[in-house]
């Protein structure tokens, strides 16, 4: 059925799947980048305009390590699905967004103005029951005798570009901002499903199939549009620094193709063997008689509708120790705009040291929660001096797990950013 498609396509496209959280503001708050994630961050007095632009990658999971993961791209032997569902236990969730921007930044005493262009993609997939995914992988002969079910599955998966403008000021300690960004959604899927359920009899002489379901789909750009607004605000008194921001707030109205029904039906079972090939919805639906595939799949339907944003919020400090060390924590947490609680929190800590002489920032990172178990990041910052400018240059990891030990760590990625203020 369309869940095993979607499996499908995870499996083999998950290793180039792409996000970051960018946890630059805390750490370089002074980088013209930093904006990205704190819309209330202001350039430096010593500056009057900036251009910046930023982007990165990373996927996550709350289960595979990223070995195993980039391992499914190619073909699954036994040997490889035993180990992607030994891995899996409840509640397993998949997530990715992509984000890359081009920003134009004007500070007016304690105004600033921006005005930016960006585009991002995103991906979260989440189920209850890891033997869901057994079925795709294995099949139904496996689960003979008895049922497979799963209360809630949610999949969605899409692009958008996004023209934003924003405002920022101080006042004294204070500083507020608040951007709103116009959004021009591209080609996306999504798939919510309840109260799924498969047996398979004993001896594979009855199946029977119970889901209610919603696929929904629009392909390609000039489908829909839709708005999101970014929220930030900062505090600072002497070497303490308070910041708070809320991104991503908002929702697209798209017109798409839907697909739902309630199904509940019993056939003469048959073994899926290899859900992956055969007909467009796998071999086991070639088999089904035509009137229930008629009732798992009803013609498609023309509908728009409203659906929230995936979206992220950040609280922290960070304290400036010395001249060349600040220290800093701070929580975030994201959902996936899905039904049901999906909020993930995570905690991280970050130390900063600066080598003034060479106007170099490097960054620790080192955190809990979020998909995976535990976080560990590298960042780097270097500002070129250019007569009465200064060319900043950032990079770095939140996920380094992922890259030096990806038989345990279960994501990676990677961000960098470039500005130039005068």
């Amino acid at each position: 059925m369309r869940l095993i498609l979607l499996f499908s396509l995870l499996l083999v496209c998950g290793n180039k799947l792409l996000a970051q959280e960018g946890y630059s503001s805390l750490l370089f708050h002074g980088s013209p980048a930093s904006l990205t994630w704190q819309p209330a961050q202001l350039l430096d007095s010593s500056s009057s305009w900036a251009v910046v632009a930023e982007g990165g990658y990373r996927i996550a999971n709350n289960y595979l390590p990223i070995g195993t993961l980039n391992s499914i791209s190619g073909y699954l032997d036994d040997t490889k699905k035993e180990s992607i569902l030994g891995a899996l236990g409840e509640n397993p969730a998949f997530h990715a967004y992509a984000p890359f921007g081009f920003r134009v930044i004007h500070r007016i005493k304690n105004h600033q103005f921006q005005l930016g262009l960006n585009r991002s993609n995103y991906l979260d997939l989440r189920f209850t029951n890891p033997d869901l995914l057994g079925l795709a992988l294995k099949g139904n002969a496996p689960y003979a005798g008895t049922t497979v079910a799963d209360p809630q599955i949610f999949y969605n998966q899409g692009q958008a570009w996004g023209l934003d403008l924003g405002w920022a000021a101080r006042f004294g300690s204070f500083q507020a901002g608040v951007r709103v960004t116009g959004l021009l959604p591209g080609s996306w899927q999504r798939l919510q499903a309840s109260n799924f359920s498969v047996f398979t009899a004993t001896y594979g002489e009855q199946l029977d199939l119970t889901v209610d379901y919603q696929w929904q789909e629009s392909k390609g750009y000039g489908n829909g549009w839709g708005a999101s607004v970014d929220l930030g605000a900062v505090w600072e008194k002497g070497p303490l620094r308070i910041e708070a921001s809320a991104l991503r707030l908002g929702s697209i109205r798209q017109t798409t193709s839907n697909q739902s029904a309630s199904v509940n039906i019993s056939f003469q079972g048959v073994e899926i063997s290899d859900p992956f090939n055969g007909t467009d919805y796998g071999p086991v639906f070639s088999q089904i008689p035509d009137s229930f595939r008629e009732e798992i799949f009803p013609d498609t339907l023309t509908a728009t509708q409203w659906t929230r944003l995936p979206g992220l919020v950040r609280l922290g400090i960070a304290y400036q120790l010395n001249a060349h060390n600040r220290v800093s924590i701070w929580g975030t947490g994201n959902w996936d705009g899905g039904p049901g609680t999906s909020f993930t929190p995570s905690l991280v800590a970050g130390y900063v040291f600066s080598v003034s002489k060479i106007n170099l920032d490097l960054g620790l990172t080192a955190g809990i929660g979020g998909y995976d178990t535990y976080q560990a990041g590298l960042h780097v910052q270097k500002k070129i001096a250019l007569g009465g400018s200064t060319l900043w240059l950032n990079a770095g990891s939140d996920q380094l797990l992922g890259w030096l030990v990806p038989d345990t760590g279960k994501g990676y990625g990677a961000w960098g950013g470039l500005g130039f203020s005068w």
